[in-house]
């Protein structure tokens, strides 16, 4: 697991923090229907073979009527995946509903398991969010093939002010942000640069204030360098 999954592990870890990743990314009408905060369910709900390569976060949502849904959290960093990133998404999705038979095996419906993409590249996102992009069904066959859409927050794509509400998530996010603009300027590059060799972006101040009033400022080899 890199640094990145385990900075997004201890980030959700933080209070309040998975509560408002999941009211301010999930669609409003399902965000209506949730009663209280989720809870975050231990790693053994993951499956064992990808408990160390992976930053899966599982969140178990109460909703209105005594029902509940389950939010898996994926984060993806390399943008060289994300065409086929629903393919990974959805082996996920499917060990957490043979795990959710298992525990409701005498129930006649299964809850619903929504996927959340936390995407954070250094281009934007432009693979798909529906598994039927990749398949592309004819008419005569949509009916019969598999289809789900993932929830995707790409954080490179939200300015800073709109990333989240809650100061820790907002810290969080935009050290992510601002990792991978550090980790793309560290690159060699033949296009002449106003920087000096080997030199990165530095965050702003005003986001270094923000930053250092979150634990996750921790999980970043540049803050402790600065």
């Amino acid at each position: 697991m890199g640094r990145h999954d385990r900075a997004f592990r201890a980030l959700m870890a933080e209070d309040g923090v998975a509560e408002a990743l999941v009211r301010e990314r999930l669609p409003p009408a399902l965000v209506r229907r949730i009663v209280g905060p989720p809870e975050r369910l231990p790693e053994s709900f993951i499956d064992e073979s990808l408990r160390a390569s992976v930053a899966d976060l599982v969140l178990r949502c109460r909703l209105r009527g005594g029902r509940v849904a389950y939010v898996y959290c994926v984060v993806e960093h390399k943008r060289t995946h994300e065409r086929f990133a629903l393919i990974q998404v959805l082996r996920y999705l499917t060990m957490a509903y043979a795990r959710l038979f298992k525990e409701r095996r005498r129930e006649r419906t299964l809850p619903n398991v929504i996927a959340l993409l936390v995407y954070n590249g250094s281009a934007r996102w432009r693979g798909p969010r529906r598994f039927t992009e990749l398949t592309r069904p004819p008419p005569s066959l949509r009916r019969y093939s598999l289809d789900f859409e993932v929830v995707l927050l790409d954080v490179g794509a939200v300015p800073n002010a709109q990333l989240s509400k809650h100061r820790t998530l907002r810290a969080g996010l935009l050290a992510f942000k601002a990792s991978t603009v550090a980790a793309e300027h560290s690159r060699p590059s033949f296009a002449p640069s106003s920087q000096p060799s080997g030199t990165t972006r530095r965050p702003s101040r005003r986001f270094s204030a923000t930053l250092a009033e979150s634990p996750v400022k921790t999980a970043f080899p540049w803050w402790k360098r600065r």
